[in-house]
């Protein structure tokens, strides 16, 4: 036990995933912003809540509440549960959503010239 503990002190964890500038901190994020904050972190594999939690950025309770809403949708999955961790992961519905949402922005993004 001790060196597991040990070990999870020494690991390095990944600081908060650098997201593009159409998440500003200046206002209060929207839940779409939330959910696909939490979308583009399990596309980096799976997550638990509080890793989740850390590498999106967003408090753990929040993350819960959203990924209760997301497993609803059947945008995730939940892959492993027991008394102290679950384990998420995307599905392909949500890489598909997650992909229509990009291709929303960019055309929001761009100028008609």
């Amino acid at each position: 036990m001790v060196d597991e503990e040990r070990a999870i002190s020494e690991s390095k964890v990944e600081p908060a995933l650098d997201f593009p500038h159409y998440f500003p901190n200046s206002r209060k994020r929207t839940f779409v912003e939330l959910r696909l904050r939490i979308l583009i972190t399990l596309t980096k594999g799976d997550r638990t809540i509080n890793d989740l939690a850390v590498r999106s950025g967003i408090n753990w309770r929040t993350v819960d509440l959203h990924l209760t809403h997301l497993l609803g949708k059947r945008l995730v999955e939940e892959i492993f549960s027991s008394q102290y961790v679950r384990i998420f992961t995307i599905t392909p519905k949500g890489r598909e959503f997650l992909q229509q949402a990009q291709f929303r922005i960019q055309q929001q993004l761009e100028v008609p010239q």
